[in-house]
């Protein structure tokens, strides 16, 4: 016994019938647009196409359902069949797409097949699954028009931000859960986008490159162990799909790699539309490069001051956008221009941390002010407290007390993805953000700079940014 639902929607859209195609056929989107969706992964290997399988989690009543989808028929970029199974059900969705000048028709078929006892049930929740299934497919036309308006900050985030204490909540995994209930779809087509991503190979870093390579991007991984990048080439590639992955191999704690590593990216001339300084790690007890710098701040201050503004050309060239990964342990430092390094007092590796990202945000607002008649969108983002290898490794109690709530890489790294890509992101600049929404860069008043200091912190970062370096000892593992 079983009883079948039928469903036909049509509606137009404005865009290119491959990048539409593309959208619907990485039904790990669908969770964007589609209403009834909690949570889409895709669980095949490869490029999306022929076979490829989806793991799609539906609200039922008060509970939820999975069912596994797979790609039975696959004709880009006019038709795409996706044939799901259930527990009770069978759906077979047929999408077919003509273009006609800059329109492009897009045709969503799908038959329901209860079996079994959901089959008495079927006739009774028709009406519901029909308009249900009409909101989806107006969800979808909205996600494909991609034309949200530019994130800004909310009052309500201000409030939280300046409560410290409350704002921790939003740190966690439980906040990143929330955040993502009030996301806009993101549908920008990113094929053949250049970029480039520093520290890639663990944590926010790679699970950026994958999220990106996996949306056809071309990467420039910048890595500092030779065979470590190149097995996470081949794990990208072979998990992706994607074989437009390039190496650099550099140490970013140390400027005449960063030097070399510029230039390099120079001389071979390609715009690079987007680059991520995501490169970091905490150190204790106080410790210096071999060229005689504190690692801190070499690494995570100097080295993207230096290479960001070593590849102006190549950004201005793409009209690109900068990426700065921060902290927000940054809230609770101020920049001191005097002492850089952290010479004076006594030594916490947390403190010369949120000190230096502290400085990189100074400079995400600088550069953007700066570089803005370019059309170069510079921006900085806040992971969130999420299980990284440098969590683990430099803050092992904070670790052990923290582990049940943070966040894993991927949601640690959603935001970095979505501002390489997102149309949305691409409308502000100078902003800092979590969980794709701004937030304040200041929240307590001890923490702000003078105009004077800020000048005076700029200054010497550019007399940094001019000296000659030599290496005089083997350099840190």
């Amino acid at each position: 016994m079983s009883y079948t639902i039928e469903l036909n929607e049509t509606f137009t859209s404005i865009r290119d019938i491959h990048s539409i195609f593309d959208y619907i056929a990485d039904f790990s989107t669908i969770e964007q647009w589609d209403h009834t969706v909690i949570n889409s992964t895709k669980t095949s290997a490869g490029k999306t196409g022929l076979g490829s399988n989806f793991d799609i989690l539906l609200k039922f009543g008060f509970s939820s359902t999975l069912m596994k989808y797979s790609i039975s028929e696959y004709e880009a970029p006019n038709r795409l069949v996706l044939t799901g199974q259930g527990n009770g059900y069978v759906a077979i969705d047929t999408v077919t797409l003509v273009q006609d000048g800059d329109l492009v028709t897009v045709n969503w078929k799908a038959d329901i097949i209860f079996k079994g006892a959901l089959s008495k049930l079927a006739p009774v929740m028709q009406s519901r699954v029909v308009a249900s299934a009409k909101k989806t497919i107006v969800g979808l036309a909205n996600a494909l028009n991609d034309n949200f308006p530019a994130p800004t900050l909310k009052t309500k985030t201000k409030i939280v931000d300046k409560l410290l204490l409350s704002s921790v909540y939003t740190f966690t995994k439980w906040g990143y859960s929330k955040a993502k209930k009030s996301w806009h779809p993101d549908s920008a087509d990113i094929t053949g986008k250049h970029i480039v991503i520093t520290g890639s190979t663990s944590g926010i870093g790679l699970s950026a490159a994958y999220d990106l390579a996996h949306r056809k991007a071309k990467l420039t991984l910048v890595a500092r162990n030779p065979g470590k990048a190149e097995l996470v080439k081949n794990q990208i590639i072979e998990t992706t799909g994607n074989i437009n992955i390039d190496i650099k191999i550099a140490d970013m704690s140390l400027v005449t790699d960063v030097r070399k590593l510029a230039k390099e990216l120079l001389e071979e001339n390609k715009g690079v539309d987007v680059l991520v300084n995501n490169a970091g790690n905490l150190f204790n007890p106080r410790q210096e490069t071999n060229e005689g710098l504190e690692q801190s701040f070499a690494l995570l201050l100097l080295a993207p001051y230096i290479l960001t503004e070593a590849l102006y050309p190549l950004l201005r060239q793409s009209q690109g956008r900068v990426i700065n990964v921060s902290s927000g342990g940054m809230y609770t430092q101020r920049i001191n221009p005097n002492d850089l390094e952290s010479q004076t007092g006594q030594y916490s590796g947390s403190v010369a941390y949120a000190k230096a990202k502290r400085g990189l945000m100074i400079c995400t607002e600088e550069w953007a002010k700066k570089w803005q008649d370019d059309g170069i969108i510079v921006n900085a983002m806040h992971p969130g407290w999420a299980e990284t290898p440098s969590v683990i490794n430099a803050l092992p109690e904070f670790y052990k007390l923290t582990k049940n709530i943070l966040r894993n890489p991927r949601q640690g790294g959603d935001t970095v993805s979505w501002l390489a890509a997102s149309t949305q992101a691409g409308k502000v600049s100078g902003e800092f953000f979590l969980d794709r929404e701004p937030h304040m860069s200041y929240v307590l008043r001890s923490t702000m700079e003078s105009n004077a200091e800020r000048a005076l912190f700029l200054n010497k970062l550019e007399d940094y940014a001019k000296r000659q370096f030599k290496q005089t000892k083997k350099s840190p593992a």
